[in-house]
């Protein structure tokens, strides 16, 4: 608890010993003038009464104006923010190592994922080239070809 907390809690636990060991010392002094009489009693509580009274209106005045309900509900705020405060950090915390995680995998996953794409790209690459070099070079023969048809035509005597 705060320090503030447990000063008002022990302070309402000594208001409330005031008021229980003067509701008993009236009792007290009431079954003494009951027994012994006024006449006899008042000499002796006369000087004290003062003092015992002004410490009853302390205490009364102390527990008529603290609320023990908000004190305990500021306590359990305090609790609360305190306990989101580092609740918060933590999950923080957690966020950035799962970030940093994360990252790690999507690295790893896009260097296994060029590993295995980038054999069959080269293979596919090499393909669309050898089918280029065969269209290449079936243009090439063809045209060799009708050019030697052509020379052989022109050969032929008509």
């Amino acid at each position: 608890m705060r320090l503030a907390t447990r000063v008002l809690n022990a302070t309402d636990t000594a208001a409330n010993v005031t008021i229980g060991v003067g509701a008993a010392s009236v009792a007290g002094i009431g079954a003494a003038a009951y027994l012994f009489g006024a006449a006899a009693v008042m000499p002796i509580i006369a000087p004290a009464a003062p003092f015992v009274g002004g410490a009853l209106l302390v205490a009364g005045v102390f527990k008529w104006i603290t609320d023990k309900d908000r004190r305990r509900d500021g306590e359990i705020r305090h609790k609360r923010e305190a306990f989101e405060k580092a609740f918060r950090a933590q999950l923080e915390e957690a966020q950035a190592s799962f970030d940093q995680q994360l990252r790690v995998v999507a690295q790893e996953f896009s260097e296994t994922a060029r590993q295995i794409v980038e054999p069959i790209l080269l293979g596919a690459d090499a393909a669309e080239r050898l089918a280029g070099l065969q269209v290449k070079m079936a243009t090439r023969v063809i045209e060799q070809s009708r050019l030697s048809l052509k020379q052989l035509v022109a050969q032929i005597p008509r």
